[in-house]
Protein backbone atom coordinates (compact mmCIF):
# COMPACT_ATOMS: atom_id res chain seq x y z
CA UNK A 1 0.00 0.00 0.00
CA UNK A 2 1.23 3.60 -0.83
CA UNK A 3 1.66 5.32 2.54
CA UNK A 4 3.22 8.62 0.67
CA UNK A 5 2.80 10.66 -2.62
CA UNK A 6 4.67 13.92 -3.41
CA UNK A 7 3.18 17.28 -4.76
CA UNK A 8 6.62 18.42 -5.62
CA UNK A 9 10.25 18.83 -4.68
CA UNK A 10 13.37 20.16 -5.48
CA UNK A 11 16.84 19.08 -4.16
CA UNK A 12 19.64 21.41 -3.38
CA UNK A 13 17.75 24.99 -4.13
CA UNK A 14 19.60 28.14 -3.97
CA UNK A 15 17.90 31.33 -2.86
CA UNK A 16 19.91 34.91 -2.61
CA UNK A 17 20.75 36.35 0.96
CA UNK A 18 17.52 38.24 2.58
CA UNK A 19 15.34 35.20 1.24
CA UNK A 20 11.85 34.82 3.15
CA UNK A 21 9.27 32.80 3.15
CA UNK A 22 5.44 33.58 5.00
CA UNK A 23 2.99 31.30 3.93
CA UNK A 24 0.17 28.58 5.02
CA UNK A 25 1.08 25.19 4.18
CA UNK A 26 -1.00 23.29 2.17
CA UNK A 27 0.61 19.86 2.22
CA UNK A 28 2.99 18.87 4.32
CA UNK A 29 6.90 20.22 3.62
CA UNK A 30 10.13 18.75 4.66
CA UNK A 31 12.33 21.12 4.71
CA UNK A 32 16.26 20.17 4.92
CA UNK A 33 18.61 23.75 5.73
CA UNK A 34 22.18 22.92 4.28
CA UNK A 35 23.10 26.44 5.45
CA UNK A 36 22.21 28.34 8.62
CA UNK A 37 18.47 29.42 8.56
CA UNK A 38 16.46 31.66 10.62
CA UNK A 39 12.28 30.09 11.12
CA UNK A 40 10.11 32.19 13.10
CA UNK A 41 7.80 29.70 15.05
CA UNK A 42 5.25 30.84 17.28
CA UNK A 43 6.59 33.94 17.29
CA UNK A 44 9.96 32.59 18.75
CA UNK A 45 13.00 33.51 16.69
CA UNK A 46 15.35 30.58 15.78
CA UNK A 47 18.76 30.60 14.19
CA UNK A 48 19.85 27.30 12.88
CA UNK A 49 23.39 26.24 12.45
CA UNK A 50 23.79 23.85 9.20
CA UNK A 51 22.25 20.28 8.56
CA UNK A 52 18.69 21.87 9.96
CA UNK A 53 15.16 20.31 8.97
CA UNK A 54 11.31 20.80 9.62
CA UNK A 55 8.84 19.66 8.79
CA UNK A 56 5.38 21.67 8.75
CA UNK A 57 1.97 19.60 8.42
CA UNK A 58 -1.01 21.27 6.14
CA UNK A 59 -1.90 24.48 7.96
CA UNK A 60 0.58 25.32 9.94
CA UNK A 61 2.47 28.71 9.28
CA UNK A 62 5.59 28.35 7.22
CA UNK A 63 7.64 31.64 8.33
CA UNK A 64 11.86 30.97 7.83
CA UNK A 65 14.65 33.50 6.16
CA UNK A 66 18.20 33.44 4.92
CA UNK A 67 19.14 36.55 7.31
CA UNK A 68 22.50 36.23 6.83
CA UNK A 69 24.24 33.99 3.69
CA UNK A 70 22.73 32.50 0.61
CA UNK A 71 19.97 29.93 0.96
CA UNK A 72 20.91 25.99 0.00
CA UNK A 73 18.14 23.55 0.72
CA UNK A 74 16.23 20.38 -0.18
CA UNK A 75 12.18 20.58 0.13
CA UNK A 76 9.33 18.23 -0.43
CA UNK A 77 5.89 18.71 -0.37
CA UNK A 78 3.93 15.43 0.05
CA UNK A 79 0.36 13.72 1.31
CA UNK A 80 0.27 10.88 3.72
CA UNK A 81 -2.26 8.14 3.73
CA UNK A 82 -1.78 7.57 7.72
CA UNK A 83 -1.17 10.93 9.27
CA UNK A 84 0.23 8.69 12.20
CA UNK A 85 3.25 7.72 10.59
CA UNK A 86 5.49 10.36 11.09
CA UNK A 87 4.27 9.65 14.91
CA UNK A 88 4.93 6.18 14.63
CA UNK A 89 8.64 7.10 13.12
CA UNK A 90 9.08 9.41 16.12
CA UNK A 91 10.09 12.58 14.06
CA UNK A 92 9.49 15.59 15.12
CA UNK A 93 6.80 18.01 13.73
CA UNK A 94 6.77 21.64 13.51
CA UNK A 95 10.18 21.39 15.32
CA UNK A 96 13.47 22.03 14.51
CA UNK A 97 16.03 19.21 14.14
CA UNK A 98 19.42 18.37 12.89
CA UNK A 99 20.86 15.58 11.14
CA UNK A 100 24.06 13.79 9.14
CA UNK A 101 22.19 12.46 6.55
CA UNK A 102 22.97 15.26 3.58
CA UNK A 103 24.06 13.44 0.96
CA UNK A 104 21.29 10.61 1.72
CA UNK A 105 18.16 13.14 1.87
CA UNK A 106 19.41 15.15 -1.33
CA UNK A 107 19.80 12.30 -3.27
CA UNK A 108 16.34 11.08 -1.88
CA UNK A 109 14.87 14.61 -2.71
CA UNK A 110 16.21 14.84 -6.27
CA UNK A 111 14.80 11.20 -7.12
CA UNK A 112 10.98 12.33 -6.07
CA UNK A 113 11.95 15.79 -8.44
CA UNK A 114 12.97 13.38 -10.96
CA UNK A 115 9.99 11.19 -10.48
CA UNK A 116 7.57 14.09 -10.24
CA UNK A 117 8.97 15.59 -13.42
CA UNK A 118 9.44 12.45 -15.70
CA UNK A 119 6.32 10.13 -14.40
CA UNK A 120 7.79 7.11 -15.41
CA UNK A 121 4.86 3.59 -15.31
CA UNK A 122 5.79 2.85 -11.49
CA UNK A 123 6.64 6.28 -10.33
CA UNK A 124 4.03 6.48 -7.87
CA UNK A 125 5.82 3.32 -6.06
CA UNK A 126 9.40 4.89 -6.35
CA UNK A 127 8.20 7.95 -4.75
CA UNK A 128 6.74 5.81 -2.18
CA UNK A 129 9.45 4.02 -1.32
CA UNK A 130 11.81 7.00 -1.84
CA UNK A 131 9.99 9.09 1.10
CA UNK A 132 9.30 6.01 2.96
CA UNK A 133 13.36 5.20 3.08
CA UNK A 134 13.93 8.73 3.46
CA UNK A 135 11.91 8.66 7.15
CA UNK A 136 13.43 5.87 8.13
CA UNK A 137 16.56 6.51 8.23
CA UNK A 138 15.75 9.77 10.03
CA UNK A 139 13.72 8.09 12.17
CA UNK A 140 17.02 5.52 12.97
CA UNK A 141 19.05 8.52 13.66
CA UNK A 142 16.96 10.33 15.94
CA UNK A 143 16.57 7.33 18.12
CA UNK A 144 20.21 7.00 18.20
CA UNK A 145 20.65 10.80 19.10
CA UNK A 146 18.57 9.77 21.97
CA UNK A 147 20.21 6.67 22.70
CA UNK A 148 23.53 8.04 23.15
CA UNK A 149 22.21 9.17 27.04
CA UNK A 150 22.69 5.63 27.90
CA UNK A 151 26.04 5.65 26.75
CA UNK A 152 29.43 5.45 28.49
CA UNK A 153 31.07 9.71 28.37
CA UNK A 154 33.48 8.18 25.67
CA UNK A 155 31.55 5.52 23.30
CA UNK A 156 29.15 8.88 23.38
CA UNK A 157 32.25 11.34 22.32
CA UNK A 158 33.53 8.62 19.59
CA UNK A 159 30.38 8.77 18.29
CA UNK A 160 30.12 12.46 17.92
CA UNK A 161 33.51 12.79 16.54
CA UNK A 162 32.22 10.29 13.94
CA UNK A 163 29.51 12.06 12.66
CA UNK A 164 31.33 15.44 12.65
CA UNK A 165 34.19 13.93 10.08
CA UNK A 166 31.25 12.71 8.04
CA UNK A 167 29.97 16.21 7.95
CA UNK A 168 31.50 19.09 9.15
CA UNK A 169 29.57 21.48 8.43
CA UNK A 170 26.89 20.48 10.27
CA UNK A 171 28.31 21.34 13.57
CA UNK A 172 29.79 23.84 15.81
CA UNK A 173 30.97 23.59 19.07
CA UNK A 174 27.76 24.79 20.57
CA UNK A 175 25.95 21.73 19.30
CA UNK A 176 28.64 19.21 19.69
CA UNK A 177 28.08 20.54 23.21
CA UNK A 178 24.48 19.82 22.83
CA UNK A 179 24.34 16.60 21.30
CA UNK A 180 25.95 15.32 24.63
CA UNK A 181 24.30 17.08 26.79
CA UNK A 182 26.93 19.60 28.26
CA UNK A 183 27.95 22.97 28.83
CA UNK A 184 29.81 24.09 26.38
CA UNK A 185 32.84 24.98 28.71
CA UNK A 186 32.62 21.35 30.20
CA UNK A 187 32.42 19.94 26.92
CA UNK A 188 35.35 21.88 25.12
CA UNK A 189 37.47 20.59 28.57
CA UNK A 190 36.26 16.53 28.04
CA UNK A 191 36.91 16.32 24.29
CA UNK A 192 40.32 17.59 25.07
CA UNK A 193 40.89 15.36 27.35
CA UNK A 194 39.96 12.31 25.46
CA UNK A 195 41.04 13.49 22.12
CA UNK A 196 44.31 15.98 22.42
CA UNK A 197 43.12 18.52 20.75
CA UNK A 198 40.26 21.27 20.78
CA UNK A 199 36.81 21.05 19.53
CA UNK A 200 37.09 24.29 17.40
CA UNK A 201 40.61 22.55 15.66
CA UNK A 202 38.89 19.41 15.34
CA UNK A 203 36.25 20.65 13.71
CA UNK A 204 38.27 22.70 11.47
CA UNK A 205 40.61 19.42 10.67
CA UNK A 206 37.46 17.85 9.66
CA UNK A 207 36.20 20.80 7.34
CA UNK A 208 40.08 20.55 5.57
CA UNK A 209 39.46 16.97 5.20
CA UNK A 210 36.13 17.09 3.94
CA UNK A 211 36.90 19.61 1.81
CA UNK A 212 39.81 18.01 0.14
CA UNK A 213 37.36 14.90 -0.61
CA UNK A 214 34.69 17.23 -2.41
CA UNK A 215 37.65 18.91 -4.33
CA UNK A 216 38.41 15.06 -5.80
CA UNK A 217 34.92 13.93 -6.52
CA UNK A 218 32.66 16.52 -7.22
CA UNK A 219 32.54 19.71 -9.27
CA UNK A 220 30.83 21.84 -6.36
CA UNK A 221 31.93 25.59 -6.79
CA UNK A 222 34.18 26.58 -4.43
CA UNK A 223 32.00 29.09 -2.79
CA UNK A 224 29.67 26.42 -2.51
CA UNK A 225 32.31 24.09 -0.60
CA UNK A 226 32.96 27.01 1.67
CA UNK A 227 29.32 26.81 3.13
CA UNK A 228 29.10 23.10 2.92
CA UNK A 229 32.23 23.34 4.89
CA UNK A 230 30.51 25.45 7.53
CA UNK A 231 31.86 28.49 7.12
CA UNK A 232 29.98 32.20 5.96
CA UNK A 233 32.93 33.48 4.02
CA UNK A 234 34.53 31.55 0.91
CA UNK A 235 37.90 34.07 0.97
CA UNK A 236 38.02 32.90 4.97
CA UNK A 237 37.94 29.09 3.63
CA UNK A 238 39.92 29.86 1.04
CA UNK A 239 42.67 31.54 2.94
CA UNK A 240 42.46 28.65 5.52
CA UNK A 241 43.02 26.18 3.18
CA UNK A 242 45.88 27.43 1.71
CA UNK A 243 47.21 28.04 5.39
CA UNK A 244 46.97 24.57 5.61
CA UNK A 245 47.95 23.03 2.22
CA UNK A 246 50.16 25.86 0.96
CA UNK A 247 47.83 25.96 -2.19
CA UNK A 248 44.20 27.37 -2.79
CA UNK A 249 41.58 24.89 -3.46
CA UNK A 250 41.07 25.84 -6.96
CA UNK A 251 44.86 24.84 -7.52
CA UNK A 252 44.35 21.94 -5.46
CA UNK A 253 41.38 20.45 -8.08
CA UNK A 254 43.46 21.49 -11.29
CA UNK A 255 46.68 19.59 -9.98
CA UNK A 256 44.18 16.56 -9.49
CA UNK A 257 42.22 16.92 -13.02
CA UNK A 258 45.90 17.38 -14.84
CA UNK A 259 47.20 14.09 -12.87
CA UNK A 260 43.77 12.07 -13.98
CA UNK A 261 44.24 13.38 -17.82
CA UNK A 262 47.11 11.87 -17.81
CA UNK A 263 47.69 8.48 -20.27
Amino acid sequence: MLQFSAEQAMHLKHQKIGFTINAIAKSYIFLHFINPITFYIDDEEITTSSNSCIIFPPGSKLHYTAKKIRMMHNFLHFNLLDEKILEKLNIPINKVFYTNLQNEITEAVEMVESMTVKKPPNYTEIINNTISEMFTLISKEQSRRISFDGFSTQTRFDNLRTLIYQSPGSWSVQTMADYVNLSRSRFSTKYQNLFGITPNRDLTDAAMLYANKMLSISDICIADLAYECGFTSPDYFIRLYKKYYGTTPGSYRKKLRALSDKP
